[in-house]
């Protein structure tokens, strides 16, 4: 079985890129048994929705920039 820390990196790989089957298996076992792994599981995907619905307006601070300034900033932020 693997350990709780590569169960993490697990859960976090699986929510940026397809794990492989051997992967997928050892962290469904591993979360099966381990319920403080299943919670971070679940306030890991509960956080990137939150992170998610949230405009990247919201993100800027509330300091008045130029159009210009806004436009530069939210072109770094989408890339």
């Amino acid at each position: 079985m693997i350990s709780c820390r590569k169960a993490t990196e697990l859960v976090s790989k699986a929510l940026d890129a397809p794990l492989s089957r051997r992967e997928r298996l050892a962290l469904r076992l591993h979360l099966w048994l381990c319920h403080r792994c299943r919670r971070y599981q679940r306030q890991l995907h509960l956080l990137r929705r939150m992170v998610s619905r949230t405009s990247l307006e919201d993100w800027l601070p509330k300091a008045k920039l130029s159009p210009q300034a806004r436009r530069r900033i939210l072109k770094r932020l989408r890339s």
